[in-house]
């Protein structure tokens, strides 16, 4: 068999990002997220957000922005051609600067990206946003009043209305699940980071059938390191299956979220969930060089 390793490289132009969506998809296709996020997002997939977020942080240029690839090698002599000779195994982001460096914050993060780089020939995908959170309504009285109307208006023009207002709102529960998952981080990373210098780990992802290799500590010691050298705190996200290297690495819980899954195929809005998305904030203080 070819021998085989494994090589840690900077990203220096956009063409390396490349399929690195698809690679996102992978690494959380176990979440419990995807039919969520595809209802909320009206079928786009996540490896769309994901392909654009990193092609934008790209073009914020290397002084705020770090993207590291893991590319394991088959030696030349060995591989039948250019494409066995390399395949990206785990993907990394790093954000180190001050002020608000989420992405996704709609109109004024994207402000924040075109007003901080130079755009001459680069490609970034549109894509549509997740809606905006829906007010709080009591359910039951919803649904009595949209029952009634389209079941008349169903009577009046034979269209099955009713079908497609069930449909409706599993999309807005979908997309209210989903805004519980991805918003309230933000408001931590403001709250712990704003006006900081500091480092942020936007991304981090290692193939399943490459974890346990050394490549999430590889990159977990880069960002360290840099944040030792220059006496900064830390900030990320992270899932249950991420936490441990974290914590290996001198992070800690700021805060644990917990959010219900809903049975979007149960009408009834007040039934169990089928289980619970489980997230930490995780920081970090600069350790003594």
């Amino acid at each position: 068999m070819p021998s085989k390793k494994i090589t840690i490289r900077p990203v220096t132009q956009l063409s390396e990002l490349a399929g690195l969506g698809q690679m996102q998809d992978e690494c959380l296709k176990d979440d419990g997220l995807e039919k969520y996020g595809l209802l909320a997002s009206q079928g786009v997939p996540a490896r769309v957000y994901f392909q654009n977020a990193i092609e934008r942080n790209f073009k914020e240029g290397p002084d705020h922005i770090m993207l590291l690839r893991a590319i394991e090698e088959v030696d030349q002599g060995d591989a039948q051609d250019k494409e066995e000779e390399e395949k990206v195994v785990g993907f990394t982001c790093w954000y180190f600067g001050t002020g608000a460096a989420r992405h996704g914050d709609g109109a004024k993060d994207k402000e924040q990206t075109e007003g901080a780089v130079d755009r001459k020939g680069a490609e970034e995908t549109s894509v549509p946003v997740v809606p905006p959170p829906i007010p709080a309504v009591d359910p039951k009285e919803r649904e009595q009043v949209e029952k009634a109307a389209l079941e008349e208006r169903a009577a009046k023009d034979g269209v099955d209305e009713v079908q497609k207002a069930k449909e409706k709102r599993k999309i807005e529960r979908a997309t209210e699940m989903m805004n519980n998952v991805i918003r309230p981080w933000g408001e931590w990373y403001d709250k712990s980071m704003a006006g900081k210098q500091h480092i942020y780990l936007r991304q981090l992802y290692v193939l399943p059938s490459h974890q346990g290799r050394g490549i999430a500590s590889h990159f977990m010691r880069w960002g360290c390191e840099k944040a030792d050298q220059n006496g900064w705190p830390g900030f990320l996200l992270s899932t249950e299956r991420g936490r441990p290297v974290y914590l290996k690495y001198g992070w800690y819980e700021e805060h644990v979220f917990r959010v219900p899954k809903p049975d979007l195929e149960n009408e009834d809005e007040s039934s169990e969930p089928l289980g619970y998305y489980q997230s930490y904030v995780m920081l970090r203080s600069p350790r003594k060089v």
